[in-house]
């Protein structure tokens, strides 16, 4: 039988365990098959138990790491039940992707214990007490809640940011994935660049490419690449010599409204062909997009 054990020489933070046969036991209560269970973990008590051991009964949090999941809370409005701060503090780390889902559903929170003006919250796991500390300043009863962590506390310093700053940031994230996939890059719709060449032909394909692509969704810009410029009165010189870069030429680009519509473009015509030929479909740098910076297109 194997013995698995940290080093002697190990100097962190001692989590509960269990042994092999501890674990094919809950397993077998959970109903999981043991050769799947650490990538899919079948009920909350088994995630919590391979999250942060089991050393104070199956599904719970191991005692011993309470100093590592509890946090202070101050600032609270005097007569506030930990009833209501529990609701609240977990609501919004559910609502905001502070929770680990992985640990199945339910509030992160486990314990609230009050006393006047300040309280203490026990968290289920260590790592959702790290990311409880981003609801510091957090507006609550009029007030803005101040979260740190305890006095007692000797283990590593987390990084956190304030309540304002990790809004502002999920905001930034939120936008730049947003954008970040608004643009296709279509390559196959266009015959050859002297179907672009005559003006009336080039307004036509335009035309033609504006109605099929919205289809997908609201094209906020189409740009078709041709020698001399592009559509849209933008003034580009491909010089039009055979050899130069053409930059983009033979492609079109596109930017939808929304992440979501330039996804179900994509979808779309993946499954179409153009002259009996598949599309060469490719997500495009929003920014080189604006900048019609198509080099190397």
């Amino acid at each position: 039988m194997l013995k698995i054990e940290r080093g002697s020489a190990f100097l962190g933070v001692k989590t509960g365990t269990m042994t092999w046969e501890q674990l094919t036991a809950l397993l077998g209560k959970t109903g999981a098959d043991p050769a799947s269970a650490a990538g899919n973990p079948a009920s909350s008590a088994l995630a919590l138990a391979l999250a942060g051991g089991a050393a104070g009964g199956a599904g719970l949090p191991d005692p011993a790491t309470k100093l590592y999941r509890e946090l202070f809370v101050g600032n609270v409005v005097e007569g506030t039940s930990g009833a209501d701060l529990h609701e609240f503090l977990g609501a919004v780390m559910t609502e905001v992707g502070l929770a680990d889902f992985t640990l199945g559903e339910g509030n992160p929170i486990m314990h609230v214990r009050t006393n006047g003006k300040f309280a203490f919250i026990e968290l289920r796991s260590m790592h959702e007490c790290d990311n409880a500390l981003n609801l510091d300043g957090i507006p609550f009863q009029g007030m803005e809640l101040r979260i740190k962590r305890p006095e007692k506390y000797q283990g590593v310093v987390s990084p956190q940011v304030t309540w304002r700053e990790f809004l502002e940031l999920r905001k930034q994230a939120e936008e730049d994935a947003e954008k970040a996939g608004r643009v296709l890059a279509i390559g196959g719709a266009i015959q050859g660049a002297d179907e672009l060449a005559p003006n009336d032909s080039y307004q036509a394909v335009v035309a033609d490419l504006t109605e099929e692509l919205g289809k997908y969704g609201t094209v906020a810009a189409l740009v078709v690449p041709r020698f001399g410029g592009l559509n849209s009165g933008a003034a580009f010189d491909y010089s039009g010599q055979v050899g130069a870069d053409l930059k983009g030429v033979g492609k079109c680009f596109v930017k939808y409204q929304t992440a979501a519509q330039c996804d179900e473009a994509l979808a779309g015509l993946a499954q179409r062909t153009f002259g009996g030929k598949d599309l060469d479909l490719e997500r495009f740098d929003e920014m080189r997009f604006d900048a019609r910076d198509f080099a190397g297109q």
